[in-house]
């Protein structure tokens, strides 16, 4: 076993395969597993290190998500030890390549980032790029509460590009981009970072009746491109080939988590399963810009 997190070398696990596991002594741990051998090397109970809550003690950590700049992961932080109290203790925490320890990127009762008086209730677990271009950009979504917040807006996304800020990437109850005036954002699905020169993706549900919005046409996946906008990419009932699409496969997420790492690659391209409603089917590959 490497040192306790904030005292040992640093994590940049890269491709090496990591999980985090409940040991047989009920105790929690990050996992990897370079070989044929799975070693824990960070347990429940160690320091998080870093310069903003260094004598914090993880309780429990979620899927770790990795990349060749970094990693990233949802955890649970033992309450009153380091600061810490119990309606603040879930965060997303990242750590670099070249760090000891982890840093809070966003915590609940956190404040949201250009939201003033909106805070974190619920985080969902991160996704990073994993490329030359991106390496260390970041994706998660988040329940918002607070000033404004009801039900029929506190769904979001957000995102960190490499070397920026966290910034709002989709919001429940907000104009859905590439839409008509009035179709907005209902929720949202699962969520991606191809990387290249391109951000995150996500599938999103638009709410029915604004923007001549109905059940034939409420789905779609949207990129952000190589400038840093927000674009849909497509969308049931476009006119795809010269044919009407009904339906679509893409970036399905599994049960517990909205992010996915499957169907798209680092150039930035994404590729689906079309279904038109002449029931004729093909796979797609579209490239966000």
């Amino acid at each position: 076993m490497t040192g306790s997190l904030g005292q040992g070398p640093a994590l940049a696990f890269g491709d090496t395969p990591v999980f985090s596991a409940i040991l047989s002594s009920g105790r929690h741990a990050i996992v990897v597993a370079p070989g044929t051998l799975a070693e824990p090397v960070r347990f429940s109970g160690e320091t998080v290190g870093g310069l903003t809550i260094p004598t914090a003690l993880w309780k429990t950590f979620g899927p770790v998500a990795t990349s060749q700049g970094g990693n990233a992961m949802r955890a649970v932080l033992q309450p009153s030890v380091g600061g810490i109290v119990s309606a603040a203790a879930t965060g997303i925490f990242v750590s670099s390549e070249a760090s000891e320890g982890w840093e809070p990127l966003a915590r609940l009762t956190g404040n949201a980032p250009g939201l003033p008086g909106v805070t974190f209730s619920a985080l969902g677990d991160p996704v990073l790029a994993n490329d030359a271009t991106n390496n260390g950009g970041l994706a998660f979504s988040g329940t918002l509460k607070g000033t404004g917040v009801l039900a029929a807006n506190d769904a979001s996304l957000w995102w960190q590009p490499k070397g920026g800020v966290v910034t709002l990437l989709a919001r429940e109850g907000s104009q859905a981009p590439g839409c008509p005036s009035g179709a907005s954002f209902k929720a949202f699905t699962s969520l991606a970072y191809a990387g290249g020169n391109s951000g995150p993706l996500f599938l999103g549900t638009l709410a029915l009746g604004g923007g001549g919005v109905t059940s034939v046409n409420d789905i779609g996946v949207w990129g952000v491109d190589s400038t840093g906008a927000l674009r849909l990419l497509f969308r049931e009932g476009d006119s795809v080939q010269g044919k009407t699409l009904n339906l679509f496969n893409v970036l399905k997420s599994t049960v517990g988590s909205v992010g996915v790492t499957r169907a798209f690659n680092s150039q930035g391209q994404v590729t689906w399963l079309a279904t038109f409603t002449d029931n004729t089917t093909s796979v797609m590959t579209t490239q966000v810009p």
